[in-house]
């Protein structure tokens, strides 16, 4: 909708630059993916360095304007990693992440991307024994081939504290994209 549109079906307002999507059965949809990834301590440093190589394909149908479509994604990617392993109590991981995307349909459409993302992740546990705190920082930058770059910050914290006769009652708080900027992104919660 290039501008704010009423649905009166729904009793809706649909806002501009938005679309609406219900979903339907329908047959032809197929993925195979293949990944061959690598890890191993480096003592010195007490952490766990990882490498891999991914593809994938996959191929989905949906309708669009009641015109049945069939879509395919093809996706080399390759990735390299650090996870801490020196203590239970304090975690950290970095994640570096690169993708190419070739993607086309059944109506002579395509387009060709980049994305690329890092990722950066804490833990701290048993603080005083009963409190623990996270969080999790990711870096995205797409470019396309034919079109301008986006960027991408996603935020997420939580925190929380254990009590009970084993410390096995938990009460946390999560709090998802706090800096709430998914332009071109969407962001699931839970």
């Amino acid at each position: 909708y290039a501008a704010d549109t009423y649905l009166p079906d729904y009793d809706y307002t649909m806002p501009a630059q938005s679309s609406f999507t219900s979903y339907e059965n329908a047959s032809g949809n197929y993925n195979a993916n293949l990944s061959v990834s690598f890890g191993f301590p480096i003592l010195a440093i007490g952490s766990i360095i990882s490498t891999g190589v991914s593809g994938s394909w996959d191929m989905s149908p949906s309708y669009v304007n009641d015109e049945l479509i069939s879509t395919q994604n093809l996706r080399p990617s390759v990735n390299l990693g650090i996870r801490s392993n020196f203590s239970r109590d304090i975690r950290f991981n970095l994640n570096g992440n690169a993708s190419y995307v070739d993607s086309w349909n059944s109506t002579g459409s395509s387009t060709e991307y980049f994305t690329e993302s890092l990722r950066a992740g804490f833990e701290l546990n048993n603080i005083f024994k009963v409190m623990y705190l996270g969080g999790n920082y990711t870096k995205t930058f797409m470019q396309g081939v034919e079109y301008n770059a986006i960027n991408d910050n996603i935020l997420d914290l939580n925190g929380g504290f254990r009590f009970g006769p084993r410390n096995n009652v938990d009460l946390s708080v999560t709090v998802h994209d706090l800096f709430n900027k998914t332009r071109g992104f969407s962001t699931p919660m839970s």
